[in-house]
């Protein structure tokens, strides 16, 4: 596969391929299946299913957290998706939820140029706004630095607040922070952090070996990992990988931001 092309496109999106390629490649990645229906596939999926653990549903074809449900603990749980989202695809993912940072890495080159930790979107307290105020106030942030992001107050926020024993009107305290979604999305209000300088050896060594194997230089590697600065075995795992030289979570990210539309544009076209 070469550097950019909709074939890589294409097997990029689709997030049971990649695992294939992971498992070659001896990545760790979460345990997963695909399925097309939940009733007709039913019996697969108990099969499949373990007591006791987490899962994370999500479209197969799926970008920007579109249709993404996670804290999935029951067959309940796994029934109220499907009425939510059955329409969005036409296979989805069911899959180990792992804790921890979620870590996106920008590849140009065969090589790792940014990585960023992104938190699902939350808002600070002031002391003096409410938390309807809050959001309105990092959206006009959001939308300045891409009018395509949104951060919607949904059946998601609600929930969330609820949890927090809060509401669109409460005062949060100074510097208490409040969640406001699930899903560590850019154009879902995900806040970046820049981890450049911190991401563990064990990451290059996987962005080589899969850059090795498909010939792609050009991508972005998900993972999430309890500590990124040491990623050990059984505390860090691949996701997915994003064919699209996404730079968004890395040039507006706190700490450090960084210049990866010219680093494209240097790779691609030899410019020094």
């Amino acid at each position: 596969m070469s550097q950019l092309s909709l074939q890589n496109h294409l097997f990029c999106n689709n997030k049971q391929l990649t695992k294939r390629i992971f498992a070659e490649l001896d990545i760790p990645h979460p345990k997963s299946l695909v399925f097309r229906d939940l009733h007709r596939d039913q019996e697969r999926i108990r099969l499949f299913w373990q007591a006791g653990v987490t899962y994370v549903c999500k479209p197969l074809n799926g970008t920007e957290g579109e249709g993404v449900g996670m804290y999935i603990k029951s067959m309940d749980d796994l029934d109220k998706y499907w009425q939510q989202w059955s329409r969005i695809d036409d296979c989805f993912l069911l899959e180990e939820q792992i804790e921890g940072q979620d870590v996106r890495m920008q590849v140009v080159g065969g090589r790792l140029l940014a990585a960023c930790i992104r938190e699902p979107a939350f808002v600070v307290g002031d002391g003096d706004s409410s938390i309807d105020e809050l959001i309105s106030a990092r959206r006009k942030i959001m939308q300045k630095q891409n009018p395509a992001n949104r951060l919607d107050v949904d059946a998601i926020t609600l929930r969330l607040l609820q949890k927090q024993n809060l509401h669109l009107q409460a005062v949060p305290e100074l510097q208490h922070k409040v969640q406001l979604k699930y899903v560590a999305n850019m154009s879902q209000g995900a806040i970046a952090t820049d981890v450049t300088e911190e991401i563990a050896p064990v990451f290059h060594e996987w962005i080589n070996r899969f850059s090795q194997k498909t010939g792609m230089r050009l991508f972005a590697f998900d993972a999430l990992a309890m500590d990124h600065r040491s990623g050990q075995p059984g505390t860090a795992f691949a996701l997915e990988i994003n064919p699209l030289p996404e730079w968004m979570h890395h040039t507006f990210s706190e700490k450090r931001q960084h210049d990866v539309a010219g680093a494209i544009l240097r790779n691609l076209f030899g410019i020094q």
